[in-house]
């Protein structure tokens, strides 16, 4: 390996991905250090997270933490796209019991709901927006949203 061993090439590498040293590894792009604040509710009742598969239940001791600068991977273009198909609204779906999560019968069974509710057009494009949108940031969401929306098109005639 030259002048650098294995060992010091990890501990380089780990120090780079932390933020500490100026340059990111190629992939990823320095995201900023920023101030947590928590709010009294978490404070009061904790919240969940997974470390090593396991899901441990946290209780935050201060109101707020500094979280230093660090290398997070790259998810491509900065922003949103230009042009936009249709308008979005967070949690649109999920109140006639649409996510993307779900088998696929029960997806076209709130899919049928929402048509029925909203229009044919106005479904198919907003199901296209939320592909286009989170393509970068989540593939496999973006993939089902694709398919449903191909459902739409060859089943209903869009």
């Amino acid at each position: 390996m030259g002048k650098h061993t294995r060992k010091r090439v990890r501990r380089l590498s780990r120090r780079r991905m932390r933020g500490g040293e100026g340059e990111c590894p190629p992939g990823y792009t320095r995201r900023a250090g920023y101030v947590r604040r928590y709010k009294q509710s978490v404070l009061n009742a904790g919240y969940d997270v997974e470390r090593d598969g396991q899901i441990v239940h946290v209780k935050p001791q201060q109101r707020s933490v500094t979280v230093s600068a660090q290398c997070v991977k790259d998810t491509g273009l900065a922003g949103r796209p230009k042009e936009k198909l249709g308008v979005l609204q967070r949690g649109e779906f999920i109140k006639y019991g649409y996510n993307y999560r779900l088998a696929t019968e029960f997806r076209r069974n709130s899919l049928r709901v929402i048509i029925s509710k909203l229009g044919r057009n106005k479904t198919y494009h907003k199901l296209l927006e939320a592909a286009r949108l989170s393509k970068r940031v989540s593939p496999k969401a973006a993939k089902v949203f694709e398919l449903d929306a191909n459902w739409i098109r060859y089943s209903h005639k869009v």
